[in-house]
């Protein structure tokens, strides 16, 4: 049986939790931060977040 994950993220910094998440299979479906330039980190990474 093969089990799909998706996952969300407060206080995202600059990705790396979806980043070690997504290396895992588990595909990010949203982020969260304040600080603009970790913002835009994720956002390089993540475009579909």
């Amino acid at each position: 049986m093969k089990y799909s994950f998706t996952m969300g993220s407060f206080f995202s910094g600059s990705g790396g939790f979806e980043l070690a998440g997504q290396m895992a299979g588990v595909k990010a479906l949203w982020t969260s931060e304040i600080e603009p330039f970790p913002m835009r980190v994720t956002q390089a990474r993540f475009p579909q977040c």
